[in-house]
């Protein structure tokens, strides 16, 4: 993924680096452009592991937000997918006409004029069941 701002660069990724003889952790966005690595932004640095994982986590946050990627939450997968369920407001049986009407016709069941056989007839062959 490259970086805006950053010309060449082939990835930006989150790097942590044991610093000098304290033990701290700096938390480092890095980029690889011409085969060398460059620190883009420092986020920070600690000694507390949730504070490092934390400083991760806001690194690869500012990646996405340089980037314009977009994550995914697959997390919490039944709430996505009645998030998604809870938005449609309509279903079309556009498709059902199109394909199977033209079966209908070339089997000659359109030489019976009734519009509600066509109906029943095309329903049953999308849902059989």
């Amino acid at each position: 993924m490259g970086v805006p701002g950053v010309p060449g660069c082939i990835f930006a990724d989150v790097y942590k680096k044991e610093t000098q003889q304290d033990g701290l952790i700096s938390v480092q966005v890095i980029s690889k452009t011409s085969g060398k690595y460059k620190v883009i932004k420092t986020i920070g640095s600690s000694l507390d592991p949730d504070v490092i994982n934390n400083l991760v986590s806001q690194g690869h946050s500012w990646i996405n937000l340089k980037t314009g990627s977009q994550e995914l939450d697959f997390t919490d997968y039944n709430r996505q997918v009645f998030g998604i369920l809870d938005n449609i407001t309509e279903l079309n049986s556009v498709g059902v006409g199109l394909i199977l009407g033209k079966i209908f016709d070339e089997i000659g069941f359109n030489k019976i004029s009734d519009e509600m056989f066509k109906h029943l007839v095309l329903a049953r062959l999308a849902k059989p069941h």
